[in-house]
């Protein structure tokens, strides 16, 4: 088992059921938060947000903290939106809800485009104290593919990991489950969009459960139990 707590760093809910989910089976310390915090996600990249989100949890609170950013990648959009995706149609009117309204944008910038291939990028990072994550230190070289380790200052260490999934973008929304751009999303490789499908099916393909998958392995490399 980890020797560690660990807190989630996200105060959106939508992620953080999948989260907490995902993490269910798995014998992981996971706490919650006396508070939810809210730092300005000014980063350029995905993994700047995480890392951003679960240092300003981890610093907080004093304990290692998970957090993750993930976006929408649309090929005829130059990889738009990306890091931008939770807010990429600017203040929903009226009615309407952030999600949306950031679907009803990506309908109307792709109305006329034949290529809508697109993918979900997710970035995975726990920023914990050095010594927790010492045997990955000693050992970065043999760390999994897709997945980082960063030293920060004042002995706080980031183990990221990243994960893609592949589609097209509908013209119209299928589905009721997920969130997002999931009514949009069709998945190569469950034939169905990510609202259509189960929550076990979506996550055993999702950027975010391959992401999660490629942190446990490389938290099992340290050492530490998670089942």
């Amino acid at each position: 088992m980890i020797d560690f707590d660990l807190i989630l760093a996200t105060g959106n809910p939508d992620k953080k059921a999948e989260l907490v989910d995902a993490l269910a089976h798995l014998v992981l310390p996971i706490i919650e938060p006396p508070y939810s915090l809210a730092p300005e996600e000014t980063g350029d990249t995905l993994f700047d947000n995480a890392l951003l989100k679960a240092r300003a949890y981890a610093e907080t609170f004093g304990i290692a903290a998970l957090a993750d950013d993930s976006g929408l990648e649309v090929d005829a959009l130059g990889g738009a939106p990306g890091v931008y995706s939770a807010r990429y149609g600017g203040t929903p009117p009226a009615g309407m809800t952030q999600y949306q309204h950031n679907n009803a944008k990506i309908l109307a910038a792709l109305a006329r485009s034949e290529q809508r291939t697109a993918r979900f990028r997710c970035v995975i990072a726990v920023v914990a104290k050095g010594a927790d994550l010492e045997r990955l230190t000693e050992n970065e070289a043999r760390l999994p593919e897709g997945v980082r380790l960063v030293s920060l200052d004042d002995g706080w260490v980031v183990l990221a990991a990243e994960g893609t999934t592949e589609g097209v973008l509908l013209r119209e929304a299928k589905g009721v489950a997920g969130f997002g751009y999931d009514p949009l999303f069709l998945s190569d490789e469950l034939g169905v969009t990510f609202a259509e499908a189960s929550k076990e099916a979506k996550r055993a393909v999702s950027h975010r459960g391959k992401a999660l998958r490629r942190l446990i392995q490389a938290l099992e490399f340290a050492n530490l139990e998670t089942a």
